[in-house]
């Protein structure tokens, strides 16, 4: 998901300076007036045009520019390589860099998407797309099918989910949710559901088609299974649970209906975005 750049041109103005105000100023035109150089700028999303006359607003918008290229950069990449992966996950890093540095150090935006609210959503935004790009290169790199890889790959499933939770939850408040495209707001939606769907599935073909763990093996996959859980299922006791075939097989099936739900729920959430 990338954004757009802002940015425009109107021909040269000439006015006097307002007291307090920076600007360029040029030579004249021969009326003994100083030429003054206005900073037009187009909101990203709306095109709706801003005018200042303030150096720290042209700075500000240039800045803005350079992350939305960034995002550009980070969506254009090819993602089924190790190389695409790397150069995507670096442009997001800069996108957020970039975002965030404006949130922090630029007040009384003119326009929306320069406001903070705005500013906070896109820097989310970014971060879910580099944790995504990780999640993409575990898969690509892990080639072991066992147990601890299977629930590595649900765990960070999870954390995919969690941050797009949080961008869903930022572009639905009442400064951003009318602002913001309602594609982008579903598409996050949609991977929210798809990566806990994802997170259930490697945790159920972890449990269902890698063995029961043996007594050496069992300390290691106890500490896994407890950092993927955040609470304990009903039921036996955890060493039981991983080394019964039957219950482990119980546990997995209950992951693999809740995928099977959140990907059926994902799906109906894309359709909604149809026209």
């Amino acid at each position: 998901m990338s954004c757009g750049g802002n940015g425009g041109c109107e021909p040269v103005q000439s006015a006097e300076n307002p007291p307090g105000s920076s600007c360029i100023r040029g030579q004249g035109l021969g009326d003994g007036q100083p030429l003054i150089l206005p900073f037009p700028r187009y909101d990203s999303l709306t095109g709706v045009p801003s005018h200042q006359r303030a150096l720290a607003f042209e700075k500000g918008s240039v800045l803005f520019n350079i992350g939305a290229l960034h995002t550009q950069i980070g969506a254009r990449q090819d993602r089924a390589s190790l190389p695409g992966l790397n150069q995507a996950i670096d442009a997001f890093q800069k996108a957020a860099g970039a975002f965030n540095y404006l949130k922090e150090n630029f007040s009384n935006a003119p326009s929306l998407d320069m406001s903070a609210a705005s500013l906070n959503m896109l820097v989310r935004l970014m971060v879910a797309q580099v944790q995504e790009c990780v999640f993409e290169k575990m898969t690509l790199l892990r080639t072991q099918h066992d147990f601890l890889s299977r629930l590595q790959l649900a765990q960070e499933a999870a954390r995919v989910e969690d941050v797009y939770s949080l961008v869903h939850q930022t572009m639905t408040q009442a400064h951003v949710k009318d602002y913001v495209p309602f594609s982008w707001t579903t598409m996050v939606h949609v991977k929210s559901e798809h990566f806990k769907a994802l997170s259930h599935y490697f945790a159920a073909i972890a449990l269902c088609d890698c063995p029961a763990a043996s007594d050496a093996e069992l300390p290691e996959q106890e500490k896994a299974f407890i950092q993927f859980h955040v609470t304990m299922p009903e039921g036996p006791s955890l060493r039981v649970l991983l080394q019964d075939p039957e219950e482990r097989r119980k546990l997995g099936k209950a992951h693999l209906k809740k995928a099977i739900m959140k990907h059926e729920e994902a799906m109906r959430i894309h359709g909604l975005n149809r026209p």
